[in-house]
């Protein structure tokens, strides 16, 4: 089963009927099912190949994006509800180039995690090695 799909299921199990303890230890059931080690080196590699593309593409489109961002107006902080419209505007699909997979909204992940902190836990400043993988490959900031 892949990770997008444990996530749906562990969300539809802690809002779906029975007790508490029978929907959080569904969840927990779900969650347990994710193989983090080997689910992270693939990944890992996926990012690194990512990066090496985005990177030769700034090469070579570097001027293009200095007049861009020279045109730009600074923005402040984005609202909650903005980040909500956004959101379902792209159909929670991540919006960066190669990626277009599935996105989890980040605030139900953090939810998720508070009913299973063993086995998702946070981290507030959002340290992807100290993070568990699904932090960085199923949400979009």
């Amino acid at each position: 089963m892949a990770v997008r799909d444990l996530l749906i299921s562990s969300v539809g199990s802690l809002i779906g009927p029975g007790s508490v303890a029978e929907r959080v230890t569904a969840a927990r059931g779900h969650l347990a099912q994710l193989d983090s080690q080997g689910l992270r080196q693939i990944l890992v590699e996926e990012r690194i190949a990512e990066q090496q593309a985005v990177m030769h593409w700034i090469a070579d489109n570097r001027q293009a994006i200095q007049a861009r961002a020279a045109a730009s107006p600074i923005r402040g902080p984005m609202s909650e509800g903005t980040r909500v419209r956004i959101y379902r505007r792209d159909a929670f699909t991540c919006r960066y180039v190669r990626c277009r997979r599935a996105a989890i909204y980040l605030p139900v992940l953090r939810e998720l995690a508070s009913v299973v902190p063993d086995l998702l836990g946070t981290n507030p400043n959002w340290r992807p090695l100290e993070q568990h993988i699904v932090y960085w490959t199923c949400t979009s900031t």
